[in-house]
Protein backbone atom coordinates (compact mmCIF):
# COMPACT_ATOMS: atom_id res chain seq x y z
CA UNK A 1 0.00 0.00 0.00
CA UNK A 2 1.02 3.41 -0.63
CA UNK A 3 -0.90 5.55 2.26
CA UNK A 4 2.35 5.82 4.25
CA UNK A 5 2.99 7.86 1.56
CA UNK A 6 0.35 10.47 1.90
CA UNK A 7 -0.11 10.08 5.57
CA UNK A 8 1.26 13.11 6.79
CA UNK A 9 4.35 12.23 9.08
CA UNK A 10 3.38 12.54 12.46
CA UNK A 11 0.83 9.87 11.57
CA UNK A 12 2.96 7.02 9.91
CA UNK A 13 4.13 4.69 11.88
CA UNK A 14 7.83 3.44 9.96
CA UNK A 15 8.44 0.22 12.38
CA UNK A 16 4.64 -1.17 10.75
CA UNK A 17 5.33 0.12 7.69
CA UNK A 18 8.52 -2.00 7.52
CA UNK A 19 7.14 -4.85 9.20
CA UNK A 20 4.19 -5.03 6.86
CA UNK A 21 6.32 -4.49 3.73
CA UNK A 22 8.65 -7.60 4.64
CA UNK A 23 5.30 -9.77 5.21
CA UNK A 24 4.06 -8.57 1.94
CA UNK A 25 7.35 -9.68 0.39
CA UNK A 26 7.43 -13.04 2.42
CA UNK A 27 4.19 -13.70 0.85
CA UNK A 28 4.77 -12.90 -2.80
CA UNK A 29 7.67 -15.32 -2.38
CA UNK A 30 5.53 -17.89 -1.45
CA UNK A 31 3.05 -17.15 -3.93
CA UNK A 32 5.85 -17.52 -6.43
CA UNK A 33 7.05 -20.84 -5.33
CA UNK A 34 3.53 -22.30 -5.92
CA UNK A 35 3.05 -20.12 -8.99
CA UNK A 36 6.23 -21.84 -10.38
CA UNK A 37 4.85 -25.52 -9.27
CA UNK A 38 1.69 -25.30 -11.41
CA UNK A 39 3.78 -24.72 -14.60
CA UNK A 40 4.03 -22.14 -17.29
CA UNK A 41 0.63 -21.42 -17.60
CA UNK A 42 0.78 -19.45 -14.52
CA UNK A 43 4.01 -17.52 -15.66
CA UNK A 44 2.03 -14.49 -16.32
CA UNK A 45 1.16 -14.19 -12.57
CA UNK A 46 4.66 -15.45 -11.40
CA UNK A 47 6.32 -12.32 -13.00
CA UNK A 48 3.22 -10.05 -11.92
CA UNK A 49 4.25 -11.32 -8.40
CA UNK A 50 7.95 -10.82 -8.91
CA UNK A 51 7.88 -7.27 -9.89
CA UNK A 52 5.79 -6.91 -6.86
CA UNK A 53 8.35 -8.23 -4.75
CA UNK A 54 10.50 -6.23 -6.37
CA UNK A 55 8.62 -2.98 -5.50
CA UNK A 56 8.11 -4.54 -1.56
CA UNK A 57 12.47 -4.40 -1.66
CA UNK A 58 12.67 -0.98 -3.10
CA UNK A 59 10.35 0.35 -0.59
CA UNK A 60 12.49 -1.20 1.80
CA UNK A 61 15.83 -0.46 0.78
CA UNK A 62 15.00 3.43 -0.14
CA UNK A 63 11.96 4.31 1.39
CA UNK A 64 11.85 2.88 4.83
CA UNK A 65 15.17 4.24 6.49
CA UNK A 66 13.86 7.53 5.53
CA UNK A 67 10.29 6.60 7.10
CA UNK A 68 12.29 5.75 10.45
CA UNK A 69 14.34 8.79 10.72
CA UNK A 70 11.60 11.63 10.26
CA UNK A 71 8.36 10.12 11.07
CA UNK A 72 9.65 10.63 14.55
CA UNK A 73 7.00 12.78 16.80
CA UNK A 74 10.27 14.46 18.49
CA UNK A 75 11.28 16.19 15.04
CA UNK A 76 10.85 19.90 15.18
CA UNK A 77 11.59 22.89 13.04
CA UNK A 78 15.02 23.16 14.18
CA UNK A 79 15.91 19.73 13.63
CA UNK A 80 14.24 20.38 9.77
CA UNK A 81 16.55 23.50 9.47
CA UNK A 82 19.41 21.44 10.10
CA UNK A 83 18.41 18.71 7.66
CA UNK A 84 17.93 21.24 5.24
CA UNK A 85 21.15 22.63 6.07
CA UNK A 86 22.97 19.47 5.70
CA UNK A 87 21.33 18.56 3.03
CA UNK A 88 21.19 22.06 1.33
CA UNK A 89 17.56 20.91 0.16
CA UNK A 90 14.93 23.67 -0.19
CA UNK A 91 11.65 22.33 1.32
CA UNK A 92 8.98 23.29 3.72
CA UNK A 93 7.40 21.21 6.51
CA UNK A 94 4.01 21.82 7.26
CA UNK A 95 1.94 19.19 9.74
CA UNK A 96 0.81 18.02 6.19
CA UNK A 97 4.04 16.88 4.85
CA UNK A 98 4.60 13.78 3.69
CA UNK A 99 6.85 11.13 3.03
CA UNK A 100 6.40 11.37 -0.85
CA UNK A 101 7.27 14.90 -0.66
CA UNK A 102 10.14 14.16 0.84
CA UNK A 103 10.74 11.62 -1.49
CA UNK A 104 10.24 14.32 -4.41
CA UNK A 105 13.07 16.42 -3.04
CA UNK A 106 15.40 13.82 -2.36
CA UNK A 107 16.17 13.79 0.96
CA UNK A 108 15.77 9.87 0.59
CA UNK A 109 19.23 10.61 -0.76
CA UNK A 110 20.71 11.90 1.72
CA UNK A 111 19.88 9.68 4.98
CA UNK A 112 23.21 8.88 5.97
CA UNK A 113 23.84 12.55 6.40
CA UNK A 114 20.25 13.31 8.60
CA UNK A 115 20.43 10.63 10.77
CA UNK A 116 22.92 11.59 13.31
CA UNK A 117 19.71 14.84 13.59
CA UNK A 118 16.64 12.43 13.61
CA UNK A 119 18.42 10.30 16.57
CA UNK A 120 18.95 13.33 18.34
CA UNK A 121 15.46 15.03 17.95
CA UNK A 122 14.48 10.98 19.13
CA UNK A 123 16.04 11.24 22.23
CA UNK A 124 15.14 14.83 23.10
CA UNK A 125 11.83 13.44 22.99
CA UNK A 126 11.95 10.19 25.36
CA UNK A 127 13.95 12.84 27.25
CA UNK A 128 10.91 15.80 27.62
CA UNK A 129 8.85 12.34 27.89
CA UNK A 130 10.57 11.38 30.79
CA UNK A 131 10.51 14.92 32.74
CA UNK A 132 6.71 15.03 32.22
CA UNK A 133 6.29 11.72 34.08
CA UNK A 134 8.55 12.95 36.71
CA UNK A 135 6.54 15.72 37.47
CA UNK A 136 3.63 13.89 37.02
CA UNK A 137 4.76 11.94 39.91
CA UNK A 138 4.87 14.67 41.91
CA UNK A 139 1.84 16.50 40.84
CA UNK A 140 -0.22 13.28 42.21
CA UNK A 141 2.14 12.76 45.50
CA UNK A 142 -0.07 13.40 48.71
CA UNK A 143 2.74 15.01 51.61
CA UNK A 144 0.70 14.06 54.70
CA UNK A 145 2.10 16.18 57.83
CA UNK A 146 1.37 15.23 61.50
CA UNK A 147 1.94 16.94 64.99
CA UNK A 148 5.40 17.37 66.48
CA UNK A 149 6.29 19.51 69.13
CA UNK A 150 4.99 22.82 68.67
CA UNK A 151 4.24 22.20 64.97
CA UNK A 152 3.69 19.71 61.84
CA UNK A 153 6.01 17.38 60.23
CA UNK A 154 5.93 15.55 57.02
CA UNK A 155 5.10 12.07 57.98
CA UNK A 156 6.04 8.86 55.71
CA UNK A 157 8.80 10.34 54.41
CA UNK A 158 10.47 6.99 53.52
CA UNK A 159 8.47 7.16 49.93
CA UNK A 160 9.09 10.88 49.47
CA UNK A 161 12.72 10.42 50.05
CA UNK A 162 12.54 7.37 47.62
CA UNK A 163 11.28 9.14 44.99
CA UNK A 164 13.48 11.73 45.62
CA UNK A 165 16.05 9.86 45.40
CA UNK A 166 15.18 8.17 42.13
CA UNK A 167 14.56 11.25 40.49
CA UNK A 168 17.82 12.83 41.24
CA UNK A 169 19.66 9.84 40.12
CA UNK A 170 17.67 10.15 36.58
CA UNK A 171 17.98 13.63 36.46
CA UNK A 172 21.81 13.80 36.61
CA UNK A 173 21.90 10.79 33.92
CA UNK A 174 19.60 12.98 31.95
CA UNK A 175 22.24 15.93 32.64
CA UNK A 176 24.83 13.50 31.34
CA UNK A 177 23.39 13.12 28.25
CA UNK A 178 24.39 14.66 24.51
CA UNK A 179 20.70 15.05 24.23
CA UNK A 180 20.16 17.70 26.70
Amino acid sequence: SHAWHELPLTEVDAEDAASRAAEYGMTLNRVVKQLEKKGASRDPARRACKLLIQEAAAFEQDEIPLMRLVCEPGMQQRHWDEIKRTTRLNFDVTPSTNVLQLMDVGLNHYVHLIEDTCVAASKEAALDKALVKMEAAWSSAIFATKEWRTGRILASIDEIQQELDDQIVKTQAMHGSRYV
